[in-house]
């Protein structure tokens, strides 16, 4: 899923971890909260400090377990796009981290 920020960018979905929440717990979180899914962790793909922003990233697959997408959170997302490995680039055409782009590599193809 890729989504279509409310300002200038495109995104694999991303947000704030609160405090005393893990890497995991956040993207449970951020999902529902934006996007109106449920989510399961798959597992931790991996971590860095962000090239451009200097922010520390965390970067978490997970399988949807419930619910319709839809932008919950009008502030922070202005779309939802379900995509493909062909239209990746067409959404998110800075890449992803070397972690993600492994994953789905082995796991879309």
């Amino acid at each position: 899923m890729t989504f279509r920020s409310a300002r200038p960018s495109a995104t694999a979905r991303s947000g704030a971890v609160e405090q005393g929440e893990t890497f995991e717990q956040a993207a449970v979180r951020e999902t529902a909260e934006e996007t109106g899914l449920t989510v399961d962790v798959v597992k931790l793909l991996g971590e860095r400090v962000h090239p451009n922003t200097g922010r520390l990233m965390g970067y978490v697959a997970c399988d949807v377990v419930s619910g319709e997408a839809y932008v919950a959170d009008t502030e922070e997302l202005a779309d939802i796009v379900w995509g493909s490995p062909d239209t990746f680039s067409d959404y998110v055409p800075y890449g992803f981290a070397p972690a993600v782009q492994d994953y789905l590599t082995t796991k879309v193809g």
